[in-house]
């Protein structure tokens, strides 16, 4: 089986950045992907509702 590891940085609201974190959980599930990281939130710099998440996903063919 080979794998596509990517770099991914989310931006969004916080609740848009769950909804997704959430969608990628799924496809993980469902052994789609395999995703790494810490999954945390940072405080976007010049906004207050923006966050930012940073993941390394591999696609799984």
């Amino acid at each position: 089986m080979a794998t596509n590891r990517v770099k991914m940085r989310l931006s969004g609201t916080e609740q848009e950045l769950q909804a997704w974190l959430n969608y990628l959980k799924l496809l993980q599930d469902k052994e789609h992907i395999k995703m790494y990281g810490d999954e945390k939130l940072y405080a976007g710099r010049s906004d207050n509702d923006t966050y930012r998440c940073y993941v390394e996903v591999d696609l799984l063919i």
